[in-house]
């Protein structure tokens, strides 16, 4: 993997070991995060349609399909902080109020 120009992570893990992809390719490769493209995605489309929620007080919810202990614990990782996750399975629909 010497040749290639460009390296798309398209895991959800890979961004937790993004820094030593870089360093093992001293910065020659572009890198793609397609994590961070998501959710540029995301964001615009909820701004787009009005759907952000900029109410003072408001909360993130975060909604998993299978939930461990481990796994919630890891989230600090993701978002320099503790998150509560929410087991919810594709069948259920989410628990608007």
């Amino acid at each position: 993997m010497q040749q290639i120009k460009a390296l798309i992570l398209g895991c959800t893990h890979y961004p937790l070991i993004r820094q030593q992809i870089d360093h093992y390719y001293e910065g020659k490769v572009d890198v793609i995060d397609s994590s961070e493209i998501v959710a540029a995605s995301l964001k615009a489309y909820l701004q787009y349609h009005l759907l952000n929620n900029t109410t003072a007080g408001a909360h993130d919810t975060f909604m998993v399909s299978d939930y461990t202990p481990s796994f919630e614990s890891l989230t600090k990782l993701f978002f320099g902080e503790q998150v509560k996750l929410e087991k919810n399975t594709l069948g259920n629909k989410y628990p608007y109020k």
